[in-house]
């Protein structure tokens, strides 16, 4: 199955429910993740790569485990761009959540050996913006093909709001004309901030970590919490984002899906 540099989404239509982790850091066990490779992106050094955020089945038990009643799913999209994420088969990876950590600082580079690269807050908040907002335009119509363009077009965006130094444009990889300038268009206005918010300002994002693995991408997860707008509020917002009629329910705290 293929590896991924920088990756992203999912093409499975998921149901979200809440997870509750024993404490702010957490062992997770990653046993899949699957993810749409409909779009790609030019990272300027890395080359190009799969677009779109990515879809996890984890347990909060901490080893392997067959698929059962701890498993759970958690949506998120990368911030790591050198490192390699292999999807669509069985990872059995350790990873470390950092879910309930309000003062954990991110990184564009996670692992042992990586730079002093913290993000400013002015990134982290941008950034948080774009992933909640993905996140619930994921909830709202998960296999949608303007909702897959979107979330697309957010990851690129998250790329170049935390890399500034380089330059990140999205392809024309087997789209039409019109699919491509819409691609752009939506790029375009995820990177300038030219769209409607959907994450509360109370909103934060925590991370997935491979602290064992520096090879192995690190991804932020949406987290709404208390001030987002209702479900019939929601719905009249995402009239706009291509889901016309959708109701959005709504979840405080980490998801996961059944």
């Amino acid at each position: 199955m293929p590896k991924v540099l920088a990756a992203a989404a999912t093409a499975a239509a998921v149901s979200l429910v809440a997870a509750t982790p024993a404490s702010a850091t957490q062992t997770i066990y990653v046993e899949q993740a699957t993810m749409n490779t409909t779009f790609q992106a030019n990272i300027s050094g890395v080359g190009a790569v799969y677009s779109n955020g990515v879809t996890f089945r984890v347990n909060d038990l901490g080893t392997a485990a067959t698929y059962n009643y701890a498993d759970y799913y958690i949506y998120g999209f990368c911030i790591d761009i050198f490192h390699q994420i292999t999807i669509n088969t069985t990872l059995n990876y350790t990873y470390t959540s950092t879910y309930g950590d309000s003062d954990q600082p991110l990184y564009t580079n996670y692992g042992p050996t990586a730079p002093d690269n913290e993000l400013s807050d002015a990134q982290i908040l941008a950034i948080t913006n774009l992933v909640d907002t993905g996140w619930l335009l994921h909830q709202a119509d998960p296999s949608g093909a303007d909702t897959l363009m979107r979330t697309a077009a957010i990851q690129a965006a998250i790329w170049q709001v935390a890399n500034p130094t380089r330059t990140v444009t999205v392809r024309n990889n087997n789209l039409d004309a019109g699919q491509y300038a819409q691609y752009q268009s939506y790029f375009n206005d995820y990177v300038a901030g030219n769209y409607t918010v959907l994450a509360d300002a109370n909103d934060r994002v925590y991370t997935i970590t491979d602290q064992g693995n520096p090879a192995h991408q690190t991804f932020a997860i949406g987290w709404p919490i208390d001030g987002v707008p209702e479900p019939g509020t929601w719905a009249l917002m995402i009239l706009g984002f291509g889901a016309a009629g959708a109701m959005l329910r709504r979840q405080r705290k980490i998801a996961a899906a059944a």
